[in-house]
């Protein structure tokens, strides 16, 4: 039995002439303790499809469940990091983390709600930043502290909305260890959303692209038989890594090309412009010239 199932998912914003579909018929099983990404293009439905998964909103068909359970709202169950760290600048580290501690567990001790903030800080190593506040921040350490913030509420499902995609190569490269390796600790589902394939085949068991919208839907998944840790400079040189890579890029590039000749073959409606006579608007200066000094500016 799946832990995570989505049946015939869509969602759909508008009525009628207006509607705009955004996703179609999303069939999706993840086992507990599975990592999965999705990747595709900007703007196609991933950040909907996490919002769904999260309960922050309801699809307009079809069902999604966790662990048998019909998801009809958000859940500690379920952590979300977005692309946006989302922190509040007045706060410090410790005391962003602590908002979903509170939140959470507040029913637990001041001294165990203490040890789940500075156990989430040191996983993702900024102990050292406790008390700096946001503005004081790198960009990862404010993606980490966004993570650690999640983490603190020890959910079963991590959901993952492109939270490295602002970041440089190596800040990212640090990151995705560090997710990587807390996965593997604490045993969590993860859905990572991507543009990026290489993060992609570097991180997941599974990568599912999705394909251009409106309307857009799962594409074939790739199984990445690849053995752990793995070795980002094998991506690129092991052959059954570049296959798996070359067969989502492909996928991925010709949905852009269907996007593009669908775009091509609408028609294209110019708005009904009329020139206007210039010679009627002329300021009152300009009729004060001489015709020759008229002639000059004319010709400019």
């Amino acid at each position: 039995m799946s832990y995570i199932d989505l049946t015939n998912v869509s969602k759909s914003f508008g009525s009628g002439t207006e509607q705009t579909d955004i996703l179609t018929d999303i069939n999706l099983q993840v086992k507990k303790g599975e990592f999965i990404a999705i990747v595709g293009y900007s703007g196609t439905g991933k950040t909907t499809l996490i919002s769904l998964l999260a309960g922050l909103t309801k699809p307009s068909g079809g069902t999604i469940a966790v662990d048998g359970a019909s998801v009809e709202g958000p859940s500690p169950q379920r952590g979300v990091v977005f692309q946006n760290y989302s922190l509040l600048p007045w706060f410090t580290v410790k005391d962003n983390v602590a908002l979903s501690v509170n939140e959470v567990y507040g029913d637990a001790s001041k001294s165990e709600r203490e040890q789940r903030i500075l156990d989430s800080v040191e996983q993702v190593n900024l102990t050292p930043a406790l008390s700096k506040r946001p503005g004081e921040l790198s960009g990862g350490m404010r993606q980490r502290t966004s993570v650690a913030r999640t983490l603190a509420t020890n959910p079963d499902i991590l959901l993952l909305d492109e939270p490295l995609s602002a970041l440089d190569a190596l800040t990212r490269s640090v990151i995705q260890d560090q997710i990587l390796e807390i996965w593997q600790k604490r045993n969590q589902t993860i859905i990572l959303i991507t543009n990026d394939v290489d993060e992609a085949l570097y991180m997941a068991d599974r990568v599912i692209p999705l394909s251009v919208g409106p309307g857009a839907t799962l594409g074939p998944e790739v199984s990445v038989d690849l053995p752990r840790p793995r070795d980002r400079r094998a991506l690129h040189t092991n052959p059954s890594a570049r296959k798996m890579r070359h067969e989502l890029i492909s996928y991925l590039l010709a949905q852009k090309e269907k996007e593009r000749l669908q775009q091509s073959n609408e028609p294209v409606v110019l708005p009904n412009i009329s020139p206007i006579d210039i010679s009627m608007h002329k300021p009152s200066w300009f009729r004060g010239l001489r015709p020759k000094k008229r002639k000059v500016l004319q010709s400019l």
